[in-house]
């Protein structure tokens, strides 16, 4: 019998206890991934493919200046482009990385290859993703091929070449009249 009066005592709390987190769970979010493509078809199923420098990461505002709920914003300044939007400056979303709901975490000032989707809020990518950080992109890379460069840089170059042209006819321009003109010189002694 005293046997009997130790056990109920803590059957009753720990009943008690069990009922009230029955009552009040707490809620659970949970990141299950599939093993990501081999990067050919990862950027075949991909509607953004880049490697490029996080600029900003912050919560993600829709244009009314509410918060969009559980997603944030990456900015990247686009250093090369294998498919996508062809700008040197991108936005991807991804779900909050502190809940546990698949979001990458992006850290400003570091390099990655992002392999992006179109959703109704624009660009995303997740940790289900081949998205990684660019130092670690070998294998990626190696299969991709040397992507092309965004607007802004080919206008620089281009810019460039145009410059280096002008000066070269600007210079053979002035050789080619500075030696006409010694000749009239030189013919009229």
């Amino acid at each position: 019998m005293a046997l009997r009066a130790r056990l109920f005592l803590p059957v009753i709390l720990l009943s008690f206890a069990g009922w009230l987190f029955a009552l009040h769970p707490a809620p659970v979010h949970a990141c299950s991934c599939l093993q990501p493509p081999p990067p050919d078809e990862a950027l075949r199923q991909a509607d953004a493919v880049f490697a490029g420098e996080v600029t900003d990461f912050r919560k993600a505002e829709p244009g009314n200046g509410e918060t969009l709920s559980d997603l944030y914003e990456a900015v990247f300044r686009v250093t090369a482009m294998w498919k996508g939007p062809d700008a040197d400056r991108i936005k991807v979303l991804t779900a909050d990385p502190s809940q546990l709901m698949c979001g990458y975490r992006f850290e400003p000032g570091v390099r990655y290859l992002v392999y992006a989707y179109e959703t109704t809020e624009g660009l995303d990518t997740s940790i289900c993703t081949r998205t990684t950080v660019l130092d670690t992109a070998d294998y990626d890379l190696s299969v991709l091929g040397e992507g092309t460069p965004p607007p802004s840089t080919r206008r620089n170059d281009w810019l460039i070449g145009s410059g280096i042209v002008f000066a070269l006819a600007a210079a053979s321009l002035t050789v080619y009249v500075q030696v006409r003109r010694r000749r009239r010189e030189q013919g009229e002694r």
